[in-house]
């Protein structure tokens, strides 16, 4: 699917923000060492972190705590989430050089722009809405899943609207692609290594590379 006789402006965007617009690497990176605080090294608290990853699908804070407790029980869940909290709400030195300028881009063409986004909803809010991007979206879709095409038929109600999907992982393009296959699906990679989607109709490797795809149909 491309753009070609569908005019940019009015376009509806549905965006992922983890590694899309928020660069989720060098944050894990420094949210592993908060832990030191409380003797935890950030070597060990990645290590709880995987271990923990590989029983749930989504992210959870409590359960992160539960786990790393199981390994150091004088850890005090109170007092950590308090300074884990403290540390999402720094998100916005975390936002990808790209990411701003892409959304005033968007904005720029009467865009309707919808963020949606996995993980624990208390942990997602903090992050989006510290980030300074938050005013760019029309909705935020708060989800537990990566199979997201039931979240964008609510937000369409029905309608079949053509829009533009972007997402850094295989399987929500997949599911994605597969409900709405007239849609525009885009997996923007961000980091070496990462999977490639063999069902996106773009694959791209920052945002501005998304701005040339789309501004030959303005």
């Amino acid at each position: 699917m491309s753009l070609n006789n569908k005019p940019l402006v009015g376009k509806i965007f549905f965006i992922d923000f983890d590694d899309v617009l928020l660069d989720t690497k060098s944050f894990k990176n420094d949210y592993f060492k908060v832990f030191e605080k409380f003797g935890i090294s950030a070597e060990k608290a990645e290590a709880e972190y995987k271990k923990m990853r590989e029983q749930i699908a989504v992210y959870d804070l409590d359960t992160h705590i539960s786990f790393l407790k199981k390994t150091f029980p004088g850890l005090e869940r109170e007092p950590a989430k308090k300074v884990l909290y403290d540390f999402f709400g720094n998100s916005s030195k975390y936002v990808f050089k790209d990411s701003q300028p892409f959304l005033s881009f968007l904005k720029s063409h009467d865009c309707r722009i919808e963020l949606i986004t996995t993980g624990d909803p208390w942990v997602q809010k903090k992050k989006v809405f510290s980030s300074g991007l938050k005013d760019f979206f029309g909705k935020i879709h708060y989800v537990d899943t990566d199979y997201k095409s039931n979240w964008i038929k609510k937000s369409l109600r029905g309608k079949k609207d053509f829009f533009v999907f972007i997402d850094d992982k295989p399987k929500p393009l997949q599911d994605v692609k597969e409900n709405f296959p007239n849609s525009l699906v885009i997996q923007i990679i961000r980091h070496n290594g990462a999977l490639k989607s063999d069902t996106a109709d773009k694959i791209v490797y920052n945002l501005g590379q998304v701005k040339k795809i789309l501004q030959s149909h303005v």
